[in-house]
């Protein structure tokens, strides 16, 4: 399944936009569960960040197909989808998702995708410093943005951080609110 061309595309399609509590491991259940809210609990799985088509596109190169032909063919679908999801989206959820650098890394290459994103949530993952250096500059090329939360975001704190964020909301002319709640700036 995991090497499976057509079953990544639908992986990573469906964790573009999905919210944060939704994305389920159907390995972990014993089939005993009585009602969704105890599947929920028992099967939630945590999502990787947005993958830019660029990003979806070397990983595909990793993946087989029945018919090589259709490697070609995923990668358009994939570009065509995330371009429309990307455009259409105003409100992501990316909170509570437990990212760390390396997820930052690959949020950061599809963020300016979101250019019409009015409300941007990140709150508890611990990007550290150098997951939050990578992001704030992408912040900065959503122009649209009007309320981002970085609640509890470990590496925040860091002075060279808040001196990157404080440059990048000089470019968020439409935020109104930001939300640092949580975050000890000693």
């Amino acid at each position: 399944y995991e090497g499976s061309g057509w079953c990544h595309f639908e992986a990573i399609v469906s964790s573009i936009l999905k919210p944060h509590d939704l994305r389920l491991t159907l390995a972990t259940t014993k089939g005993t569960e009585d009602t969704f809210d105890e599947l929920l609990t028992k099967c939630k799985a945590s999502r990787p960040p947005p993958v830019s088509p660029e990003l979806f596109n070397a990983n595909l190169n990793q993946c087989k197909f029945t018919s090589g032909a259709d490697a070609e063919a995923v990668k358009s679908l994939f570009s065509m989808t995330f371009r429309a999801l990307t455009r259409n989206a105003t409100n992501l959820d990316f909170s509570n998702l437990l990212w760390a650098t390396h997820q930052a890394e690959v949020l950061a290459e599809s963020l300016p995708s979101f250019n019409n994103c009015l409300e941007l949530n990140l709150s508890n993952n611990p990007f550290g410093i150098h997951g939050l250096l990578t992001l704030f500059p992408q912040l900065a090329k959503i122009t649209m943005l009007e309320k981002l939360s970085l609640q509890r975001c470990r590496g925040l704190e860091l002075i060279p951080a808040v001196q990157s964020f404080a440059a990048a909301l000089k470019h968020l002319q439409r935020c109104v609110y930001i939300n640092l709640g949580s975050n000890s700036f000693g």
